[in-house]
């Protein structure tokens, strides 16, 4: 009889291993774009995409809209806008007193493609950004270096993207590399169940920082040499001033490498917050486990709602509330906004936010609907740069139209 019940309980115990391996490797594949590719001569192929910088559905699509800011020529008050934003570089030009003069904060070199992004959109003559996640995307169209991208959400948008750049397309076959100029459409799928793209070596964890702990699925940003001490036994990484010290869990011993901070960044992945990019320099350890978690987003995951709805609060006590073109440029709510906070760079959708305090010239208050505060800057999304909101009474943004300079904005509160 106890033989019996010993039996029974190892075969429950291995079945339930079992299970989750199996939940695991459902569940590896989801987290990675994936769909079907129609080629300029009409081939259609199916499997895990890598393109334009992007492998997860988490990753941003980071592109130029093609045209001209038609919110600044509707408001018509481009060259306004434009003296404006030249006069309080150094004065306190149409602002209240009441704000804070800080000394301009430190610039930091990020090693993603969105931070130089951010920086050349700091202008009113530079293309307007169009920055949104990989997940909320149904399909693309070619066309040379334009694309049409269509949304979820039924809604479509023309932007600019570098067609020169290489494609990865990995099938049970193998890989395949095209030029995007060979692609003329892509349509985007959730993965079959149990396929998982088994050259990519991924990890989740914990990043405890100077500055916070943050949780989520990691990247690490830098060339392959640099990763070279990089594989799935390394479970933990302690860093110093001098390079940092890798744990391995399959061994337990400890061995210490000696790299330039400046050269490594990390991306912590979270679909309730979005993307934070940390400079090594201000990492204190990670705890990793290879594979991704469900703090990812999965294709079927990403919900886009339709425009940005927003209350807003001016500093003589008027209230206005509609859907919204933040900083004239941004209309969907999955759109980015992106600032840094303690040396490291936020990319935020703004369906994640529930509130914006804009607080001096440099720095605004953005809390998010996770409860999290946070103080970013060194953006124009979020400082005395931020062009200023429009504020419209239907969905179409065509009546009702209301104009809000960023410096008469005492909050923003995001439905």
């Amino acid at each position: 009889m106890n033989t019996l019940l010993r039996q029974a309980r190892y075969f429950l115990l291995g079945f339930f291993c079992l299970l989750n391996l199996t939940l695991y490797a459902e569940y590896r594949g989801e987290s990675f774009i994936y769909g079907q590719i129609r080629t300029s001569d009409g081939e259609k192929i199916e499997g895990f995409i890598e393109l334009l910088g992007a492998d997860q559905w988490d990753d941003m699509l980071v592109a130029d809209k093609d045209a001209p800011n038609f919110f600044v020529d509707r408001l018509g008050i481009a060259s306004k806008l434009s003296y404006y934003r030249e006069q309080n570089k150094a004065t306190t030009l149409g602002v209240s007193r009441e704000w804070n003069t800080e000394t301009e904060p430190q610039k930091f070199e990020f090693l993603s493609s969105l931070w130089s992004a951010m920086i050349s959109s700091d202008s009113p003559e530079a293309s307007i950004p169009f920055i949104i996640q990989w997940g909320h995307i149904k399909r693309i169209e070619v066309h040379e270096d334009l694309c049409s991208i269509f949304l979820k959400n039924g809604n479509n948008h023309f932007v600019k993207l570098d067609a020169s750049q290489q494609l990865i397309l990995s099938t049970k076959w193998g890989d395949q590399v095209m030029s995007f100029q060979n692609v003329e459409s892509i349509d985007f799928e959730r993965p079959p169940k149990k396929i998982y793209p088994s050259d990519k070596l991924n990890y989740h964890g914990t990043v405890f920082t100077k500055h916070g702990v943050f949780e989520g699925n990691l990247e690490f940003l830098t060339s392959s040499e640099n990763l070279y001490w990089l594989d799935e036994d390394v479970q933990a990484i302690e860093v110093d001033h001098t390079g940092m010290v890798l744990i391995d869990g399959s061994q337990n011993k400890r061995s210490r490498k000696t790299i330039d901070l400046n050269s490594v960044s990390l991306e912590v992945k979270n679909y309730n917050w979005g993307i934070l990019e940390i400079p090594f320099s201000e990492i204190k350890s990670i705890q990793m486990e290879n594979g991704l978690d469900d703090l990812g987003g999965h294709f079927e995951r990403y919900k886009s709602e339709r425009g940005i709805f927003a209350t807003v609060l001016t500093k003589n006590g008027t209230k206005f509330s509609g859907y919204t073109v933040y900083d004239l440029n941004k209309t969907e709510s999955i759109e980015v906004l992106r600032g840094v906070d303690e040396k490291m760079l936020y990319q935020i959708p703004i369906q994640k936010i529930s509130k914006i305090e804009p607080n001096n010239f440099k720095f605004t208050v953005v809390e998010l609907k996770s409860g999290r505060k946070l103080m970013l800057g060194q953006s124009p999304d979020v400082s005395i740069s931020n062009q200023g909101l429009l504020l419209y009474k239907d969905r179409k943004l065509e009546k009702g139209q209301q104009y809000i300079q960023w410096s008469d904005i005492d909050v923003i509160y995001f439905e």
